[in-house]
C-alpha cells in the first residue's frame, strides 16, 4: 500500500512541475525590448476579428486568420 501512495505522490509532483512549465510557456513574450517600446510595439490587432495578437504571431489565436 505504501508503494502505491509513494507512486501517487511522485506522480502528483511530476504533474505540478509539468503544469508550472506549461504556465511558463504560456506567458506572453514581449517583442518590443527597450525603454521606448510602448504597448503597441508588442501587440497588434488581427485584421479579421480585431483581437489583440503578439507581433511575432503568424496566426490569430482567436479566429486562426493570418
Amino acid at each position: 500500500m505504501k508503494e502505491i501512495e509513494d507512486r501517487e505522490r511522485e506522480d502528483a509532483y511530476r504533474r505540478q512541475e509539468l503544469d508550472a512549465k506549461l504556465m511558463d510557456a504560456a506567458k506572453p513574450v514581449s517583442a518590443g525590448v527597450g525603454a521606448g517600446a510602448g504597448p503597441s510595439a508588442r501587440v497588434r490587432k488581427c485584421p479579421h476579428c480585431g483581437a489583440m495578437v503578439p507581433v511575432q504571431a503568424k496566426f490569430c489565436g482567436e479566429c486562426g486568420g493570418r
